[in-house]
């Protein structure tokens, strides 16, 4: 509880601003029918959940390995169109093929990590300069949206599904958005308590306070860099698979996805709970958005909401 109020307490403007758009979709849901409260929190959970565990990669990428994945995005692209080819190919669901996406992101993210592309952001790092790793991360996301582009060319698509719909109390849920929320949840729980309880979870989270004072006790701090970077590209992997199962994606919809990692990163303040209630209170507002403006104002809305949390942060911390 008190690591809870903590965080709260940190996030206090962050919180604030999301309850304004929040209490803004709950009164316009009350002038036309309150029975949608019930539609949007749900629906609003089950989405949060999923932006929750992809930015935890997200988290993890920029605090324990040092890598400015803004590329991260395209990562999470690449993981959709993998369990897409092979739910095609085999005709059954892609959440089957989730350990194989995850696999395949990991062996990605260790290779980019010991590559030419690794040792350049980790030098620049080094000097305290954060242009060149920014620009580096940045070249890599254009590389791989061409790469994807011209494997599977620009048509939009969405991976097909396999289950029934249920109705909890009026509200009418897929069976594949119900399974992802649910793996996602499972992930996040998991992921949570092996930071909290284990010794190379404890590790991970030296790193990310204080990489300099965690090798001076000994934690190898260049393998588990590597490690948590892969580690990072695997839960991109895997919430990629979980979101296309839902929403369908080209090779260019990686950046919308990063801005909503931004988003949850930035109300959820780099801490797992944190993430999921950021990931949830998002997922709410898109609802509300969605609903009464149109799915065309939901990605402008989230920019603006991006803009905002960066700008009452940098006015909270007297910048």
């Amino acid at each position: 509880m008190q690591h809870l109020m903590g965080i709260l307490r940190k996030n206090i403007w962050s919180i604030i601003i999301a309850a304004v758009f929040i209490l803004l979709g709950f009164l316009a849901t009350l002038y036309r029918d309150p029975y949608y409260i019930i539609n949007f929190v749900f629906y609003g959970f089950l989405n949060g959940s999923m932006y929750a565990l992809g930015s935890i990669g997200f988290i993890m990428g920029i605090t324990v390995s040092r890598f400015v994945n803004i590329f991260h995005g395209e990562l999470i692209i690449l993981g959709a169109y993998i369990a897409y080819w092979l739910s095609i190919f085999y005709s059954i669901d892609a959440l089957y093929f989730t350990p194989l996406s995850a696999a395949v992101l990991f062996l990605i993210g260790v290779a980019l990590f010991m590559s030419p592309f690794g040792s350049l952001n980790e030098r620049a790092h080094a000097e305290h300069r954060i242009g060149p790793a920014v620009i580096i991360a940045f070249g890599l996301s254009v590389l791989l949206q061409n790469l994807m582009q011209n494997l599977w060319t620009i048509d939009t698509r969405i991976i097909p599904t396999y289950g029934t719909v249920y109705n909890f109390l009026g509200v009418i849920v897929p069976e594949s958005r119900l399974t992802s929320s649910l793996v996602a949840i499972t992930l996040l729980v998991i992921i949570w308590a092996f930071l909290k309880f284990t010794r190379h979870g404890k590790a991970i989270r030296a790193i990310s306070q204080d990489p300099q004072a965690a090798q001076s006790v000994g934690i190898n701090t260049k393998t588990l860099g590597t490690i948590c970077f892969g580690l990072a590209t695997a839960t991109g992997g895997i919430s990629g698979t979980l979101l296309s199962r839902v929403y369908p994606f080209n090779p260019f919809s990686g950046f919308i996805y990063l801005q909503k990692m931004g988003i949850v990163l930035l109300l959820g303040r780099l801490s797992v709970i944190g993430a999921l209630i950021a990931g949830v209170l998002f997922g709410i507002m898109e609802s509300y958005i969605t609903c009464f403006l149109g799915i065309y104002y939901q990605e402008m809305l989230g920019g603006i909401l991006f803009i905002a949390l960066i700008a009452f942060q940098q006015l909270t911390r007297g910048r």
